[in-house]
């Protein structure tokens, strides 16, 4: 498989996810947030072989769903062999060549929630999900908006599931993050991109971009609620 398939299906799958529970999983609190989440084999520990025993003893990378058609790849926040957790996963579940493949300075792995606000000292989850994500678009997020997001942790603590944002999912899928200077109008095409991957319907347009607008003014650019002003 190459990166555009694999990136092709891994969008599929979060599509598939959002339209089946209405929320898309990105951080747990702890493994029991698994339950019930997917069929058959829940978790299959990745690294399994002698060299690892440490790795596999300390559950630094799960899969989630491992019997289904598109497992999940999960790791404790802390966990530095991220990306060597994702190119085995890759190479077993999907048969991609992740550390080889031609476009690789194109992509990053990333974690869905950002494992730093996911940390003991903030919101002290166990596990945040991997993906693979366009490294232009990643790096144009995590630059400004999720920086600009950890200082709003504090009402976030103490929950034991954390959701992707309709902004994450924008990131997950290849869509660069709003601007200061025009952010109405690129949180209207956000919208209007997600609902053509199949992430919401027309009906849900004006709901998208009233969500990103009030997250984006509230949280990145600290507009108190009560003085906001929707069209």
């Amino acid at each position: 498989m190459n990166t555009s398939n694999y990136i092709k299906q891994q969008v599929a799958s979060f599509s598939r996810e959002w339209h089946r529970t209405g929320v898309f999983l990105a951080g747990v609190r702890s493994e029991s947030g698994f339950s019930n989440r997917g069929e058959g084999k829940d978790l299959f520990i990745l690294l399994p072989n002698d060299t690892n025993k440490r790795q596999i003893a300390a559950h630094n990378a799960i899969v989630v769903g491992a019997e289904t058609d598109w497992p999940e790849l999960w790791v404790r926040p802390s966990y530095s062999s991220y990306e060597v957790a994702f190119a085995q996963f890759a190479q077993w579940h999907a048969d991609y060549d992740y550390l080889n493949a031609p476009d690789k300075s194109r992509y990053d792995v990333d974690h869905v929630f950002s494992h730093t606000r996911a940390g003991p000292a903030q919101l002290n989850m166990q596990y945040v999900r991997l993906a693979l994500v366009e490294r232009s678009a990643n790096r144009s997020w995590g630059s400004f908006v999720e920086k600009a997001m950890v200082t709003t942790d504090a009402r976030h603590q103490n929950k034991t599931h954390h959701y992707a944002t309709l902004f994450l999912l924008a990131k997950l899928i290849g869509l660069n993050a709003p601007s200061k200077v025009s952010y109405l109008d690129d949180i209207k095409k956000l919208a209007k991109k997600l609902i053509n991957q199949g992430f919401g319907r027309e009906a849900e347009y004006d709901l998208f971009v009233f969500q990103m607008q009030y997250l984006y003014e509230v949280e990145v650019l600290n507009i108190p609620p009560l003085r906001k002003r929707f069209p």
